[in-house]
């Protein structure tokens, strides 16, 4: 039996396992890159699966607060043969721009669009191998509103993003009314622990009602009948709530009809730092049988 053919899911756990067998031509890597978006350079880090055959990539889009991004499913997703990708917004962290959930998600597209265009064979990856990835396998996928609505307009807009995972997605129903957020003790606490950098009241504000409606999940809800969607709740999640944000939104989904859609709600808060495993599992889980992973 060739390495190729092996299914390597029999022998670990790519959760809980390192992988047991190893491609020495094609190991595992992680490196960093960047691509272009607007006109400007976005930098970006990539974990490549081993093996030599093509593989699907999932594209972590950072939380607005520019913290978790979820990074504890990046190893998993990796040895179970998924490459990975994630970036740095611009003016998430830089002082050259401003960011916006809709400048998140201009460069959430940039990326695919770059991920797609090493499938030619052209780019490399650290040790200057081939990327291996396969254009028609991409996901998007992300936390909170930064992550999981901006992932949801993304794969709404692109055309050749066949599927999202939306963890703790916001109905962004505040937005219509931003100055009720004003001096909220979570959103206060934030501005002042980064130094103003992140002002959601400001934000939200700056933005008009188109920019708005591109990261409503409701209101992309019939753009994404005919892709596959994983909604990922989280029960004691005081940030986006089950009956004000994940309720609404996969009842949204529902009614616009889409073709492949999964909701869970794990018991845990908006951080899911308690059910992490249990997080890995599901979201490799469901690419696996949903989107031919």
């Amino acid at each position: 039996m060739s390495f190729e053919t092996l299914d390597l899911t029999k022998f670990s756990d790519p959760v809980t396992s390192d992988p047991s067998i190893l491609d020495p031509e094609f190991p595992p890597e992680q490196f960093v890159t960047h691509f272009i978006s607007q006109g400007s350079v976005v930098h970006a880090t990539v974990w490549i699966a081993r093996g030599s055959e093509l593989k699907g990539t999932v594209i972590l889009s950072p939380q607005w607060f520019g913290g978790d991004r979820l990074e504890s499913v990046i190893i998993p997703l990796q040895v179970a043969g998924i490459n990975v990708m994630t970036f740095h917004p611009r003016g998430m962290w830089d002082n050259q721009h401003i960011y916006t959930l809709a400048t998140a998600a201009d460069d959430l597209l940039a990326a695919a669009a770059y991920v797609r265009s090493t499938s030619t064979g052209d780019a490399k990856t650290g040790q200057g191998k081939l990327w291996r990835t396969d254009p028609q396998r991409i996901a998007v996928m992300g936390l909170s509103g930064g992550g999981a609505n901006v992932s949801i307009f993304a794969c709404a807009t692109d055309p050749l993003i066949q599927s999202v995972i939306a963890v703790a997605a916001n109905s962004m129903a505040v937005a219509q009314s931003p100055e009720k957020i004003s001096g909220t003790p979570f959103h206060d606490r934030v501005k002042e622990l980064t130094a103003g950098r992140v002002d959601v009241l400001k934000t939200l504000a700056s933005m008009n009602p188109a920019e708005l409606d591109r990261v409503r999940p409701i209101v992309q809800a019939p753009r994404l009948v005919d892709k596959n969607v994983l909604l990922i709740g989280a029960l004691n999640d005081r940030v986006a709530t089950i009956e004000t944000c994940h309720k609404p939104i996969a009842q949204a989904f529902r009614d616009a009809g889409v073709r492949v859609f999964d909701d869970v709600i794990l018991d845990t808060d908006h951080s899911f730092l308690t059910k992490r495993i249990a997080l890995a599992r599901l979201i490799i889980g469901w690419l696996r049988q949903r989107c031919d992973f």
